[in-house]
């Protein structure tokens, strides 16, 4: 890293924290130091971002904090992976739909390496690393923990540039503006995440006619998961009398204003192939067709005989 670069880093809460420094202190204790850049939080890397950046972060970072919450992270995996000559040893986090919400925020980066979320205990030549990582297999016991924080480093040398608490407060936000000239949605209530499911929180609204005439529903799924891909981060029904009018075009636009509050770059709606009503919403809402998978056998959609749906992206970035 000749250049200097921003970095956001995902950090955790105190208790978390001292575990982790726990680790990397016995590895210490034990003759091993490393190349690792030591005297910062434990962390995960979100994303890198060039220097001109900085004041654009810091903005995003205030949003992001009051948007995302702290959230449980079960530390169950150790790891390695090569960086040029050396080896990186670390422990790594569940990905839970609450860190790739926190990713989904920074995917605009310019990281030159697929994303991982992974907490460095050491960085050092191959055979260290093997040595180091029969230590921590022999000692390691999975914990749980907790990301409650958000960093804005600069490196090298490094620069501590903001730190960031996120809310302990609800996972909604405020949907009184999701209208436009013709429709507005009102919401009719909201699910928490259920990870054991792959849930993610999601929005239940009424599509309702300016004069509060109910005319359909809609919801919006916060999130990116695999069983998403699949069912999609929209769902939207018309009632009869009122087809043909591309209110759930309309209605998408609306959903789209409320996942970008949570920093969600891009959103997937699906259809089943024959739908040819959903998939002209799509078109008209600005979807970008990706491919027709087929659903798997565990879906619930595969349970309603439902066998493949149409995938298509919508970039949402304001």
């Amino acid at each position: 890293m000749a250049d200097k670069n921003l970095y956001i880093l995902a950090g955790y809460d105190d208790e978390t924290e001292q575990k982790l420094e726990a680790w990397q202190q016995s590895l210490f204790d034990k003759g091993f130091s490393g190349t690792q850049t030591n005297g910062i939080p434990m962390h995960f890397t979100i994303g890198s971002y060039a220097t001109d950046r900085e004041e654009e972060l810091k903005e995003r970072l205030l949003q992001v904090a009051k948007t995302h919450r702290a959230s449980a992270a079960e530390f169950n995996h150790i790891g390695l992976f090569t960086l040029g000559d050396n080896a990186v040893l670390f422990l790594a986090p569940e990905i839970t739909p609450e860190i790739l919400a926190l990713k989904d925020c920074f995917r605009d980066n310019h990281d030159i390496y697929n994303w991982s979320a992974h907490n460095t205990l050491l960085i050092d030549k191959k055979d260290v690393i093997r040595d180091a990582l029969k230590t921590v297999m022999d000692e390691f016991v999975p914990f749980s923990g907790k990301v409650s924080r958000l960093y804005l480093y600069e490196f090298w040398p490094t620069r501590h540039i903001m730190t960031v608490e996120l809310t302990e407060g609800e996972t909604f936000l405020p949907v009184d503006d999701l209208r436009d000239e013709e429709i507005f949605l009102q919401l009719n209530h909201t699910a928490d995440a259920d990870p054991a499911k792959q849930f993610v929180p999601a929005y239940h609204f009424d599509i309702c006619l300016l004069d509060g005439t109910k005319i359909g529903k809609c919801d919006l799924r916060i999130g990116h998961n695999d069983k998403l891909y699949i069912g999609g981060n929209i769902g939207y029904t018309i009632d009869e009398p009122y087809r043909g009018h591309r209110y759930a075009a309309k209605a998408c636009q609306l959903l789209f204003k409320q996942a970008r509050k949570h920093c969600l770059g891009y959103v997937i709606i699906t259809c089943v192939p024959g739908n040819d009503a959903s998939a002209r919403t799509c078109e008209l809402a600005g979807g970008t067709y990706l491919e027709t998978v087929d659903i798997p056998e565990d879906n619930e959609m595969y349970a309603e005989g439902k066998r493949q749906v149409k995938v298509y992206r919508f970039n949402i970035n304001a």
